[in-house]
């Protein structure tokens, strides 16, 4: 009487294995490959919407209200897309001459392709970093959607100052 498992028995497992073990990996693969291929879609997608956005700051005006401590003060930015596509805008951000960076935050603003909109903010944070165009090294607007390609800074020396 002999031992063991028959050949031919064993031969049929080792394949069965085999194909079983085949499947799951190929699934695997075909998963991440598709995951992968939708991420390269959505991104090469984005890009090449992006590269019709564009925008540009009309006008930028800071109203310190008679003080720069303990007020509000109101940031109005003037913006145009000058691109085809939507593009939406919401953060300013001024830089001074010492490298400090302020950041000011509005609603998330939809701007159609050619139209024109204020974004205005109200902030109490005292505004003597920015209160001149002598102090003021940049001004900078972008968009969330594109912000690679629409976005715009604006010359300190443009900038309107009322009531400061």
């Amino acid at each position: 009487m002999s031992k063991g498992v028959d050949p031919l028995i064993a031969s049929a497992v080792l394949i069965i294995i085999a194909v079983a073990s085949w499947i799951i990996v190929s699934n695997w693969v075909k998963q991440i490959s598709s995951d992968q291929a939708e991420t390269i879609k959505n991104q090469s997608e984005t890009s090449l919407r992006c590269t019709y956005a564009d925008m540009y700051i009309d006008r930028f005006i800071i109203d310190c209200n008679s003080t720069c401590t303990n007020a509000n003060h109101t940031i109005i930015t003037i913006v145009k897309n000058s691109g085809e596509i939507p593009i939406y805008a919401s953060n300013i951000y001024i830089t001074n001459k010492t490298g400090s960076v302020f950041s000011f935050s509005a609603n998330i603003t939809k701007i159609g392709a050619g139209d024109m909109v204020n974004l205005t903010i109200l902030s109490e944070a005292d505004c003597t970093g920015f209160n001149s165009s002598s102090k003021i090294k940049e001004i900078l607007v972008s968009s969330t959607n594109c912000p690679s390609d629409a976005y715009d800074s604006f010359d300190a020396n443009d900038v309107e100052f009322q009531r400061c």
